[in-house]
Formats: structure tokens, sequence, C-alpha cells
């Protein structure tokens, strides 16, 4: 089966320094103060049960793609798990398309639907599942804002390459805070950090030092030298911000 992992939506640019896509400052005014811990590990073991590795294939056209994604709501017996847009577009017109979501110590594998809440825009988009098993579940509100500033410690968990490094932890800084940047024709609320993204880390989480989530991994940045060949730029990436998550949910009714 040929793969192909196409997970990374490049920002092209002349050089680095117009790389910049800062365009106004996010008003944290109504954010919230938070203690933090200081180990990884204690983030990693709060919120690994709600991380995810995300598998869609096509047997049209034989083709395989891999991405991360947190688990965010139960309802009833299904849950609901929020990725990124990108990892699932290639599939999305197919009839023949079928999605996977990868969950615990073990992969256990469950079949995943896709459902309306989509946003290519906003790079965001919503799978369901019903697993035989009870699942911990990220906590999203519409109330909570944790204050995200420069210079702090961030954890991203996803699935780098391949669903061999499931759940792989990776940390950096944050480099800017929230602020508004623009995608695909529009614009949304993005929080720039150091933590190293690689294709299949995309619709992972971002998280804080108290395990809060605080943003979905979706670019890394790339620019054109001037003899024409693509560079791939090492820590400067993205994260969609968690205000922006909660009005994409907030929007389709899912918090």
């Amino acid at each position: 089966m040929k793969k192909i992992y196409r997970l990374i939506l490049p920002i092209v640019a002349l050089s680095l320094s117009s790389c910049s896509l800062f365009t106004k400052e996010y008003d944290d005014s109504n954010a919230t103060v938070v203690k933090v811990t200081t180990k990884i590990s204690d983030v990693y073991n709060k919120v690994k049960d709600s991380c995810v590795g995300i598998y869609c294939t096509s047997l049209s056209s034989s083709t395989a793609s891999i991405g991360s994604g947190v688990i965010f709501k139960k309802d009833n017996n299904a849950y609901y798990v929020l990725t990124n847009y990108h990892v699932l577009d290639e599939y999305l017109d197919s009839d023949y398309s079928k999605f996977y979501v990868y969950q615990g110590s073990n992969s256990q594998r469950f079949k995943a639907t896709v459902t309306s809440a989509l946003d290519k825009q906003k790079d965001l988009a919503v799978l369901k599942m019903t697993p035989d098993k009870d699942i911990k579940t990220i906590s999203i509100s519409k109330d909570y804002h944790p204050i995200v500033t420069p210079g702090e410690e961030v954890v991203a968990i996803g699935c780098p390459i391949s669903l061999d490094y499931f759940n792989s932890v990776c940390k950096g800084v944050v480099s800017k805070a929230e602020y508004t940047a623009t995608n695909n024709g529009g614009e949304l609320n993005v929080i720039q950090n150091t933590c190293p993204i690689n294709p299949g880390n995309s619709g992972g989480g971002l998280f804080n030092l108290n395990g809060d989530l605080i943003g979905i991994n979706f670019k890394k940045t790339t620019y054109v030298n001037d003899g024409g060949t693509k560079v791939l730029v090492d820590g400067v990436d993205y994260a969609i911000a968690l205000s922006e998550v909660i009005t994409f949910l907030d929007i389709n009714s899912l918090i």
C-alpha cells in the first residue's frame, strides 16, 4: 500500500524574516492564571489516554495517511475526537474511505466516522467513535482560557512519521503568545512554539505544564531559498490556539 504522509501544511515565504504572520495581539484580559506542575511526565500521565493516533485509508486510491488527535467529549456511548481538517481532507469525498482511531497503551484501534464539524479555513475537524470501554477525555470549557506566555514550557503529544511512534512526547517553549495569523485565506488565532512538529503530529494536543490543552498542532514552517529549494525550518511551529478551538466547537454545539 502506498502511504502518503501529507499532514503538515507549509508556510511558503521568501525569507526567514518574512515568515511572520503577525497582525494583532490577542487580548488575554479574561485569561485564567493557573498553578502548574514541573514534570513533563506528570503532563503525559495526565493526558495520555485522551491522546490518539488517526489512520485514514482509501480502498479506491490505495493510499493511507496518519495524524493525531485528542478525545474531548463523551455523549452516551459516543466519543468525539478533535483533529486537523487537513488530516482527513484527502479522504472526505470518497465512499471507499475508512477512518480509525488508535488509543491506549496497547494502541487499540476503533473505527470512526467523520462528523459535520469540519472547517477547512480553521483547519479543524471532529471524528466520532463508539468504543467498547470507558475512555478519559480532555476537558475543554467555554469559560476556561489559560494564560499562554512567551518562554513557558509546553508539551506536544502525537504520532510523528508513523503509528510506530504513537503518542510520542516532545517539549518546547512558547515563542509568541496567542496572536492572529492568516491561514487558507482566512484568519485564526495561533501559538508559535519550538516543539519539534513533524508529519503525523498534525491534530495532536499542545499542553502547558498543568496538563491543560492550550492548542492543536497543525503547521511547520518552510521557506523557499534563492535557489528555489523548499527548506524546513526547525523550531518555528504552530498550534491552533484553544480560543479558536472553543469557538469552533461552540459553533458546532459540541461544548
